[in-house]
């Protein structure tokens, strides 16, 4: 209704119908000219008012006679549904050519009847809501598909009687089962659901739109979710069996689990689906728990608190994520859990949910007891700690104050909302006081393992055995770092916020998350802000003689540099050991990878690289001692070259006996891999390999050894996705494996060049055919090798161009690798990206996964990816090249940004904050045998 309109393809636009004047700020009388015009001819008076504001405005003035008296209710939401179908209007819906009080005029309200409309649905991504407001006490609303209750109703519109996409009948009993009550006026005869001859059909009506893919003309699966404030006429609030639009709003505005099945689920659902806020309804002594899509309207004030609210919560539903997911297990059983970290664009809030995985379908269970979505405590009982000075104290308005911290400031921080714009204050609304997390993947910290160490023999590995029976018992806790400047720990089994911990340089910067709390925080002129995006390690360590579980984050893409470590041993007493920012070491950049906890020759130490946009601005190696105080970090230096930074690295244990990690490789943005001696006090890394062309290394090296050869192997793709700029970026990057144990800088020349050949596109379902058909993946295929053509060579690579792009630059995709490598089954496993701002629906681009020999470059040898989801490896799943069928060797996704995997299954989180899943054949793996050291869990 705005002097604008967004478009995502296009941007910002003007918009035609605007219903207020951007200069002055008056609503326009009438800015739909042509449906008033069309109205006025139909009509036969004139009409010279439109307009949604202007309707909402001046409801009831246009008519002298009396207000409209009956609302169907049920009817005019199917009328809302049928424009989302992009169904035809039902014609005798706006058939006023008779009229009971005074003129057609009159009848209309004064404003436009409209008859038709455009097809709402632009995107097959887009998010769909019905906002309703109105009083429970409706009238004679039944006239729907499947209805069975034709008491005082008119006759069937033929639309109605012909639309099969829902039954209301069958709708709303699916409703009554789940929610175990009765519905009434269901059957001829009754009087309705509370009366007047009125249904419950509009819960009905937004089940179905809610779980049921209302556009099978379209890609993917199109819903709304329903909000309502009730007006609760007299004063009066209906609990549940008698008020429409509870029941409405729980139904069709709960969070519906993946594989949720709306027409055979029996059971209740569980609070944490529907109801997030901790609200209760306590007018007319309902006291039962507000579904979160459902306001109270009653009088003037709280009407427009009401508003304000389903507005709001509206645009927070606009969800996406950028983090991999997060396992508590490596193996399927009962209790495994997957956790997954989402934020809303524009509002910039966050959220962390717990979704329980099915062992035996490996799909995420739409009923379970591990699901939740994180809350917090009130804002006065949170232990939120950060370092003032060089104390550790509680974050507070007692100890925090100065560069934008009033105290209501970080009382709004902490979770108050009095003070927000809703309430009559003057800070910016929310919904949640969590930030928004992007970049940081939550990290599952149970207790220790208690053999994780058999057969050491460093010093400590004596007593670790008794430090992991002693803390066997410990509360499970999921830590990520959000942009609310925190770090944050939820309790794994209830997802109640257990500490946070802001660091220091986070909270004492120029710009920091004080500014969270301003009215226009997120827009043009208060653009959104990094403040603690960073990825997170736990591991276990021996520090200063004791065992200690410890935490290690950064604050990743954001302005403010910072490292930080905490003592997560005891969740009830975590502690800080220790805070570096780039104030302190100039050397301290925006580290994007996850850190590394290792032990070395020196003792046990924390890994990073130091990242990007350094004061120093070269690619250095941090090499930062665990102690419970200030360290000083020790420096491996590359080169002298400027505009560098290095990634995370990728570290080698010699040998299990000791656990002393004795080399680190990692690449810089310049393209260069480089080894460490992490036996020597200091110096000066050797140059592994240099891509050509400066492809930037920003992944972490993935190391493995080929067990027939004894030789040590380093895999990584090359890409950077660090600003904008690199969305545009087409240049070639490339996948690579090498030998780094033999002579060193490897050299392009002795690498074996391998090739996608072959790609296909992802063909629909179709469950029209005879016999069905199942959908299938995209796939492609690489190279298959020759026999004896490793000999003598140093390892392999493949340029991420697919077929009909190899060697014409006017077709590359752009396509990178960003994050790190793995191994599955004895096969080399990675993902891969192709940004693409083309796409509304894919607004991160798309992605591939791929697998290989990791010694060879070569397709698997077995089927690896069931391409068509049956759950059968066979030649259904191959890849055609030519006229051969191979094993393919990737499987083409939407924007994907991680590889989690476990066996027989990979899960994968895209940026619109879905949970992709294929499944990998657990009885290949005939790769060859690869032996890795992992460091951390």
């Amino acid at each position: 209704v705005g002097p604008y309109t967004y478009d995502p393809v296009d941007g910002q636009l003007a918009n035609a119908a605007k219903e207020w004047d951007p200069t002055t700020g008056v609503f326009i009388q009438n800015p739909d000219t042509t449906d008033a015009s069309n109205s006025s001819t139909a009509l036969g008076t004139t009409i010279s008012d439109s307009g949604v504001i202007n309707y909402l405005n001046k409801f009831g003035e246009m008519n002298s006679g009396n207000d409209k008296s009956y609302d169907p209710v049920s009817e005019m939401y199917y009328a809302a549904i049928r424009y989302l179908k992009g169904q035809p209007a039902v014609s005798t819906y706006s058939n006023i050519t008779t009229y009971k009080d005074g003129t057609p005029y009159h009848m209309a309200d004064g404003f436009p009847v409209i008859t038709s409309a455009r097809d709402p649905m632009k995107f097959s991504c887009q998010k769909n809501f019905i906002l309703g407001i109105g009083d429970a006490n409706t009238h004679r609303d039944k006239n729907l598909p499947g209805n069975q209750n034709q008491n005082e109703e008119p006759a069937v519109p033929t639309e109605v009687s012909s639309d099969t996409t829902v039954n209301v009948a069958t709708a709303i009993k699916q409703i009554a089962t789940i929610e175990g009550i009765t519905i009434n006026g269901l059957t001829s005869g009754t009087t309705g659901f509370s009366g007047r001859d009125n249904s419950a059909y509009i819960a009905g009506l937004a089940y179905d739109a809610h779980t049921v893919d209302m556009r099978t003309d379209m890609a993917g699966m199109q819903t709304a979710s329903t909000y309502w404030v009730d007006v609760e006429e007299n004063q009066v609030l209906e609990p549940f069996k008698t008020n429409q639009y509870l029941l409405a709003t729980k139904y069709g505005g709960f969070t519906v689990p993946a594989g949720y099945s709306p027409y055979t689920n029996t059971t209740a659902f569980p609070l944490s689906w529907w109801s997030t806020s901790g609200d209760i309804l306590t007018t007319s002594g309902v006291n039962q728990s507000r579904p979160d899509n459902f306001f109270e309207g009653g009088n003037a004030t709280s009407m427009r608190k009401g508003l304000s609210a389903a507005f709001s919560a509206i645009s927070d539903a606009n969800s996406g994520s950028s983090s991999s997911l997060s396992l508590n297990s490596t193996q399927l059983s009962d209790g495994s859990t997957i956790y997954q970290a989402s934020y809303v664009e524009g509002s910039w809030s966050g959220a962390l949910k717990a979704v329980g995985i099915d062992p035996v379908t490996e799909l995420p269970l739409s009923v379970s007891s591990k699901n939740w979505t994180a809350s917090l405590p009130a804002y006065g009982s949170r232990n939120v700690y950060t370092l003032v000075g060089t104390t550790y104290e509680a974050f507070n308005s007692a100890n925090v104050s100065g560069n934008g911290w009033t105290p209501d400031v970080v009382n709004y921080i902490l979770g108050d909302s009095s003070n927000e714009v809703k309430n009559g204050g003057t800070l910016r609304n929310r919904t949640t006081a969590l930030g928004d997390v992007i970049d940081s993947q939550p990290v599952y910290v149970g207790p220790p393992s208690p053999t994780q160490f058999t057969g050491a023999t460093f010093t400590g590995s004596g007593s670790y055995a008794s430090f992991a029976s002693t803390a066997k018992s410990r509360t499970p806790v999921v830590y990520v770092a959000a942009n609310d400047g925190m770090l944050h720990g939820f309790n794994a089994a209830t997802g109640v916020e257990t500490y946070a911990y802001m660091p220091k340089a986070v909270r004492t910067a120029t710009l920091n998350p004080s500014v969270l709390a301003q009215a226009n925080y997120g827009s043009g002129i208060n653009p959104h802000q990094y403040f603690n995006d960073g990825e997170l390690t736990v591991a276990e360590a021996y520090v200063s003689g004791t065992w200690q579980t410890v935490l290690v984050g950064t604050t990743g893409r954001g302005a403010t540099k910072a490292i930080y470590a905490l003592n997560v041993t005891n969740p009830n007493a975590v502690s800080l050991m220790w805070e570096i920012s780039g104030t302190d070491n100039p050397n301290v950049g925006q580290v994007v990878g996850k850190p590394i906890i290792a032990q070395t020759s020196h003792g046990w130490v924390v890994l990073v690289g130091n990242g990007y946009n350094s004061t120093n601005n070269k690619a250095v190696l941090l090499s930062i001692p665990l102690i419970n105080a200030t360290p000083t970090p020790t420096v491996y230096t590359t080169n002298n070259t400027l505009d560098n930074g290095l990634a995370t690295p990728g570290v080698w244990i010699a040998s299990t006996a000791n656990f002393i990690s004795t080399t680190a490789y990692a690449g810089d943005l310049k393209g260069n891999l480089w080894s460490f001696d992490l036996s020597a006090a200091s110096g000066a890394g050797t140059l592994v390999f240099s891509t050509p062309g400066n492809q930037p290394i920003t992944a972490t090296i993935a190391l493995g050894k080929d067990s027939s050869t004894g030789h040590l192997w380093a895999f990584f793709g090359t890409g950077k996705y660090l600003s904008i700029d690199d969305l545009s970026d087409k240049s070639v990057q490339s996948w690579y494996g090498m030998i780094v144990d033999g002579t060193l800088p490897v050299q392009q020349s002795t690498l074996v060049q391998r090739s996608i050949v072959a790609e296909t596109e992802e063909v629909p379902a179709d469950p029209t055919a005879k016999p069905p058909t199942l959908a299938i993946s995209a796939s492609r295929a690489f190279t298959e090798g020759a026999d004896g053509d490793m000999a003598g060579k140093s390892g392999w690579y493949i340029d991420l161009v697919p077929p009909v792009a190899a060697g014409d630059p006017a077709v590359y995709q752009g396509e990178r690798m960003l994050v790190s490598n793995q191994f599955v089954d004895g096969y080399l496993v990675g993902a891969s990206l192709i940004p693409d701002t083309s796409d509304p629906c894919a607004p991160g681009g798309r992605g591939w996964v791929m697998a290989l020999n990791p010694f060879t470059g070569t397709n698997p040898d077995d089927l690896f990816f069931d391409l068509n989801g049956d759950g059968v490896f066979d030649d259904s799943d191959r890849v055609k090249v030519g006229s051969t069928l191979v094993s393919g060797g990737g499987i083409g996704f939407g924007s994907l940004i991680g590889l989690p995997a476990f066996t027989g299954s990979s899960m994968f989180n895209n940026l619109n904050g879905v949970i992709e899943h294929t499944r990998i054949n657990p009885a290949g793996g005939n790769g060859g045998r690869v032996s890795w050291r992992e460091i951390v869990y």
